[in-house]
């Protein structure tokens, strides 16, 4: 997109970028993992157990013979 408005790219990201990355990735994992309107995503994976405060879900790792879940033990 920078090359086709004839700019060329900054040396280095600017400071805001920088912490705001973090930022950013820690919502969306937390979105992903936790909120609500995105456990049909999770659903083939995990199993509802209840709600886990105002905004997110207690939900488990569905159990299969012979399969174990990353980060499960």
């Amino acid at each position: 997109m920078v090359r086709l408005r004839g700019r060329s790219s900054p040396d280095r990201p600017a400071p805001a970028d920088i912490v705001l990355t973090p930022v950013a990735a820690f919502r969306l994992s937390r979105l992903l993992s936790k909120a609500s309107v995105t456990s049909p995503l999770r659903a083939p994976f995990t199993r509802y157990v209840g709600s886990q405060g105002p905004a997110g879900l207690h939900e488990v790792a569905r159990e299969e013979a012979g399969k174990e879940t990353v980060g499960e033990s």
